[in-house]
C-alpha cells in the first residue's frame, strides 16, 4: 500500500511538472515609464519554437498628461540577419487613462523572436507593462 501511495505521488508530481513546462510567462516591460517621445523595447531573450502559441498583454497607464503612443509587436527570424518586422495587425494606439490589448497567434515559422516596441508621443508620462505568455500547442 505504501508503495502504491508513493508511486501515485511521484506520478502526480511528474504530470504537474510536465504541465508547468508547457506554459512560460515572461515580463517584457515591467512598469517602465516613458516621458514625452521616449521609446521602450521589450525583447524575449531566446528564439521561440514554431510549436508555441503566444499571447501578449499590454497595459498603459497615464501618470501625467494624456496617454498617447503606439505599441508594436515585432518579429524577427533567425535567418533575417536580425531585421525586425512589425506585424501589420499587431499594433495598438494608446489614447486614454488605461489601455489593454491581448494579441494571440502562433509564430508560424522556425527561429522566431518577438519584441514589443513602444513609441510614446505627446507631452505625458505613461507607465507600460507588457507580459508574454508562451504555450506549447496541443499534440
Amino acid at each position: 500500500m505504501k508503495k502504491l501511495i508513493l508511486f501515485l505521488s511521484v506520478l502526480m508530481l511528474t504530470v504537474v511538472g510536465l504541465q508547468a513546462q508547457k506554459t512560460i510567462t515572461y515580463t517584457l516591460i515591467d512598469g517602465e515609464t516613458a516621458t514625452n517621445t521616449d521609446t521602450l523595447i521589450g525583447l524575449y531573450p531566446t528564439i521561440i519554437p514554431a510549436d508555441m502559441w503566444y499571447s501578449v498583454q499590454v497595459v498603459a497607464d497615464s501618470l501625467t498628461g494624456g496617454t498617447a503612443g503606439t505599441v508594436y509587436l515585432q518579429q524577427s527570424n533567425a535567418y533575417s540577419g536580425g531585421k525586425w518586422t512589425t506585424l501589420t495587425d499587431k499594433s495598438l494606439t494608446v489614447n486614454g487613462v488605461l489601455s489593454e490589448v491581448i494579441w494571440e497567434a502562433t509564430t508560424g515559422f522556425l527561429g522566431a523572436r518577438l519584441r514589443v516596441y513602444v513609441l510614446n508621443t505627446g507631452t505625458n508620462t505613461t507607465e507600460y507593462t507588457v507580459n508574454l505568455v508562451l504555450k506549447r500547442k496541443s499534440q
